[in-house]
C-alpha cells in the first residue's frame, strides 16, 4: 500500500509540474510582461498592449488566488505533520523510529485493544474506561469495506480536507472519482 501511495504522489507531483508549471516562475514572468507593457504604454498608447494588460492582470489575479489557496492546504499539510508520531517506546525502553516496525506496534496494539481475550496486563485497567462494544459491533468490524462507503466518505469530507498526511484533498479525489476495487483493496 505504501508504494502505491508512494507512486501516486510522484505521479501526481510530475503532472503538477507539467500541468502547472513552477508557481515563483509563473509568478515572475506575469509581473514582467506586465512592467514591460506599462512601461510601453507609458510613452505611447497602444489598443493592442491596452488590452493585453487587461488580459494579464486577470490571468494575474486568478493566479494570486490560486496561491493563496495553495498556501492555505500547505499550512493545514504542515499542522497535520506536527501530530505525526515519529517514535514509540518498546517493551525493552529503547525508542523505535522505524516506521515499519511503529506501523506493526499500532496495529498490534489495536488488534489487541478490540480482541475478546484481554492479555493479563490491560485486565488491571478500569473498568469502564473504555466502551464495551456488543457482538454486533465487534462484528461488524471485521467485515469487508463496501465500495459505496468509500464513496460517501470522500464525498461528505470538506473539499480542501486532506485524509492522509501526502497532501492529497479530497475536492482532487471528488473530481476524478474512479474509485472501484483497487481503493479498496489498498
Amino acid at each position: 500500500m505504501v508504494t502505491n501511495v508512494d507512486n501516486f504522489c510522484s505521479k501526481v507531483n510530475e503532472w503538477n509540474t507539467n500541468s502547472f508549471g513552477r508557481i515563483g516562475n509563473k509568478k515572475k514572468r506575469l509581473l514582467a510582461r506586465l512592467k514591460g507593457i506599462e512601461e510601453r504604454l507609458d510613452r505611447h498608447s497602444s489598443n493592442f498592449l491596452s488590452s493585453l494588460e487587461k488580459e494579464l492582470r486577470i490571468e494575474l489575479e486568478e493566479f494570486l488566488s490560486q496561491e493563496v489557496s495553495l498556501w492555505q492546504q500547505k499550512s493545514h499539510t504542515i499542522l497535520r505533520m506536527t501530530n505525526l508520531i515519529t517514535m514509540l517506546k518498546l517493551n525493552n525502553d529503547n525508542w523505535c523510529y522505524e516506521l515499519e516496525v511503529l506501523q506493526q506496534m499500532a496495529t498490534e496494539f489495536y488488534k489487541v485493544l478490540f480482541s475478546k481475550e484481554r492479555p493479563q496486563d490491560m485486565t488491571s485497567m478500569e473498568q469502564g474506561l473504555f466502551y464495551k462494544m456488543i457482538e454486533v459491533e465487534f462484528n461488524s468490524l471485521q467485515s469487508s469495506i463496501a465500495s459505496k462507503e468509500i464513496k460517501k466518505v470522500v464525498f461528505d469530507m470538506d473539499h480542501l480536507k486532506a485524509p492522509r498526511v501526502d497532501g492529497i484533498h479530497a475536492i482532487f479525489i471528488k473530481k476524478g472519482y474512479v474509485v472501484g476495487q483497487s481503493v479498496v483493496t489498498l
